[in-house]
């Protein structure tokens, strides 16, 4: 069978029985379990059926950067409180997938397609990459400034200060960054010195961007900046490393596994441009129907079942998963918030809360997928790494060997009893002819 049969065979057959058709499920390669249905409700899985049977892309990828682009057009009006917590419908994901094959930027250039067609002037004047600093993201949403002007005469002396605009600012406060190489960003923000970490949480979180420096008077009260990434597995595990920079900011992130959904040898087929304009039309009206949304909130059958599944999301993981996803609750309100204002409800009903659960669920699994059982501590898991290489365990003397004499004892001593508190490894003690020595194995 050719590969452009396959496309047609699974357009007929159905969007969801992608990896079926592909012949690339979950069962032959132990790759994720696809996305569940839930989640492609609405005119955002009418977007991703429409799209599919014709490009190689991921049907999650396609749906989250679908779901990042509209949500950056709607602004800040639709949000949902807790307490004094602001969550907007402004999203940060990050595709990972192998180099070129995972096929990241072809959702992307995808999704960028159909929204472009929904408000081209946003799209050509509210897109921004190539991040290197946080002083220039301020910039790009910078609010208007005044300042005092000193007033001269004609002979050079002074006469008095005035009030003068000399900033105009940028009037749209929504931004949509695209970073094909988000790796780029990762090793940026890592620079000592470098605030592009903490203004990408800034933003995320919708509070007040502002440089502490006398220098730059740059500011943004209200800003709405979404983001859109693609990396590959190797550099996200390389560069994102510590706890500490996932909890900062790497749980903000909906991260999103994807690799190539099927084969199209020639490419998929022109998509019907009809069937173009009306889905483009269906969004068009969603977000201008977002300006009108405010505050929204669930419904009483949504909030009954928010509340279980809150407290099953608050328990939280240790390691480096658990840092990735620390933002869980958060995460899933959001997504909520999203697919109701996508359906133009004041309301989160129980179908936006389940869809919200499904994508959260798969964002979910591509951390555990490309973490696994990374601690997120750089010397116990070096450790870890070096004892799953020797089954019959190492002693201290051989694991310090291995780090060169680069750790100290005391850095050593701290990781191996880190792990062992955590059920990782153990210690046997060993009588040797010169002395007695410890040797560490992993715990199976």
């Amino acid at each position: 069978m050719s590969t452009n049969t396959v496309a047609i065979t699974y357009r007929d057959a159905g969007w969801k029985d992608w990896n079926t058709v592909a012949g690339s499920g979950p069962a032959a390669s132990g790759w994720l379990e696809p996305m569940g249905e839930a989640a492609f409700q609405g005119v955002a899985g009418d977007f991703v059926r429409l799209l599919l049977p014709e490009t190689e892309a991921d049907p999650a990828a396609l749906l989250l950067t679908f779901l990042v682009g509209v949500g950056s057009m709607m602004g800040r009006g639709p949000h949902y409180r807790v307490g004094s917590t602001r969550h907007g419908v402004n999203l940060f994901t990050v595709v990972v997938g192998e180099t070129s094959r995972a096929r990241k930027g072809t959702a992307t250039d995808l999704a960028l397609d159909i929204l472009s067609q929904v408000d081209k002037e946003f799209m050509a004047s509210r897109l921004r990459s190539g991040l290197s600093s946080g002083e220039g993201l301020i910039e790009a949403v910078r609010d208007g400034r005044e300042d005092d002007i000193a007033i001269k005469a004609r002979d050079g002396s002074f006469l008095r200060f005035e009030r003068q605009t000399v900033d105009n600012g940028e009037q749209d406060k929504r931004l949509l960054v695209i970073e094909s190489e988000f790796s780029t960003v990762l090793h940026q923000a890592g620079r000592e010195g470098n605030i592009l970490s903490a203004i990408l949480r800034d933003c995320w979180d919708g509070k007040p961007l502002r440089i502490v420096a006398r220098s730059n008077k740059d500011s943004c009260q209200e800003p709405h900046v979404a983001l859109i990434g693609n990396v590959t597995a190797e550099e996200l595990q390389r560069l994102l490393t510590s706890t500490d920079r996932a909890n900062g900011f790497g749980n903000r992130i909906l991260w999103c596994c994807a690799r190539r959904s099927k084969l199209l040898a020639r490419g998929g087929r022109d998509v019907d441009q009809a069937e173009v304009d009306a889905l483009a039309g269906r969004v068009r009206r969603a977000v201008l129907g977002a300006c009108e949304l405010g505050r929204v909130d669930f419904d009483d059958e949504a909030f009954r079942a928010w509340e279980g599944i809150y407290a099953e999301l608050a328990v939280g993981a240790s390691g480096m998963f658990g840092s990735m996803t620390a933002r869980a609750e958060a995460q899933v309100v959001r997504l909520s918030t999203f697919y109701a204002v996508l359906d133009g409800s004041p309301f989160i009903r129980l179908e936006h809360l389940q869809a919200a659960q499904t994508v959260w669920g798969y964002c979910e699994e591509s951390v555990r997928f490309v973490f696994g059982d990374v601690l997120g501590d750089e010397t116990a898991d070096a450790i870890l790494k070096m004892l799953k290489g020797a089954p019959e365990g190492l002693t201290q003397t051989e694991i310090n060997r291995s780090f060169h004499s680069h750790k100290s004892t005391a850095e050593m001593n701290r990781a191996l009893t880190m792990l062992q508190g955590k059920g990782r490894v153990r210690a046997e003690r060993l009588v040797t002819g010169g002395g007695p020595a410890t040797r560490w194995s992993l715990i199976a």
